[in-house]
């Protein structure tokens, strides 16, 4: 058997992929993994010209070729075109042994949670598969109650290839925030006594008082400028708990920034309606809170001691992360599935 990963497909973006999905390729080619198709553009006309390219020939062609072979494949969820989502898996069910997904975004829970039509092209496109690799239990039995009835195994995080030697963080040193900062309003209303430093693109002109831009880094170096005792996730308009769309999302997703601070051996604060809240509690690896205001009153009496265990579990994680030890988890618990349909 002959396991390939079709991935690094972003057709909203001039380059290979999110680093989320550069990860899994480098990770599970550790496993032997080969890569079934993947390209870079560098412009919007050459992006029209390779997804028609990649619809119409060299996905389809690629999958051809395996036929009469054991392939497995493994498709990194979603590329936002559905014609050529549509097109990978009417093309692999007729020319491979097994095919799987690797969810990085459900949209269903999203983008489009109001429209019952795309949950059925979502629910419909996965129970054709052989099964899914979700976020979380939340995200997995969400999906069943959709409808999805295909083995489906949790990732609990994603991994993070780190290269940044880690370093042990101190107690009482200030919170981190990292992401596109356009996307994070609740900012603007910091009102908080905690000292928190941003980083990312889209700055606002002003922020309140102790609220400081730090700048952008490459994914890959961000690690080294990391000093603060917490990495915080949190998205919304407010500082009392987590709202809109991407607040929401937040009980069902796992924010790759969490990897970032986990992978660097930072301890996490989230909402306690996230997700994230239980492997904060599995793994004792951060703090999750009801609303911000409430770190007011849980940092200054956090003691050393208290900090230093999830700091050391944190360090402990992040060695994980950069193995890539949950993706490749996933994936041998996914292939050794005896419920397949």
């Amino acid at each position: 058997m002959t396991n390939y990963i079709i991935s690094s497909l972003d057709l909203s973006k001039n380059n290979a992929g999110p680093k989320a999905r550069t990860d899994i390729d480098y990770f599970l080619k550790q496993l032997g993994f080969k890569n079934l198709c993947s390209f870079n553009c560098q412009s919007r006309f050459w992006r029209h010209i390779q997804k028609q390219r990649l619809i119409w020939h060299d996905i389809p062609q690629a999958l051809k070729n395996l036929k009469g072979q054991d392939a497995t494949v493994f498709f990194q969820y979603p590329i936002y075109s559905k014609i050529l989502m549509k097109k990978i898996l009417k093309t692999a069910k007729k020319n491979v042994s097994r095919f799987y997904v690797i969810i990085h975004d459900l949209e269903s829970l999203r983008i489009f949670k109001d429209r019952i039509g795309f949950q059925k092209f979502e629910v419909n496109f996965f129970n054709q598969t052989d099964g899914l690799i979700v976020h979380n239990e939340r995200m997995k039995r969400a999906l069943k109650q959709m409808g999805v009835n295909v083995p489906m195994i949790s990732l609990e995080i994603f991994d993070y290839q780190n290269a940044v030697p880690l370093t042990v963080h101190k107690n009482h040193q200030g919170i981190a925030f990292a992401g596109n900062l356009a996307k994070a309003p609740f900012l603007e209303k910091w009102n908080l006594n905690q000292l928190i430093n941003l980083y990312g693109p889209h700055k606002q002109l002003q922020y309140p008082q102790n609220v400081y831009y730090r700048g952008v880094f490459p994914p890959d170096q961000l690690s080294a400028h990391l000093n603060e005792s917490f990495g915080l996730i949190w998205d919304g308009n407010g500082l009392d708990k987590c709202n809109g769309m991407y607040g929401e999302y937040l009980k069902y997703n796992n924010p790759h920034k969490a990897s970032l601070y986990l992978s660097s051996g930072m301890p996490i604060i989230v909402w306690n309606q996230s997700a994230l809240s239980d492997l904060v509690q599995k793994y004792h690896v951060g703090i999750a809170v009801e609303k911000l205001q409430d770190l007011d009153q849980i940092l200054p009496q956090l003691s050393d001691e208290d900090y230093c265990k999830m700091q050391k579990n944190a360090m402990q994680l992040a060695n994980r992360l950069r193995k890539g030890y949950f993706i490749k988890s996933a994936v041998e618990k996914l292939l050794k599935s005896k419920n397949k349909k």
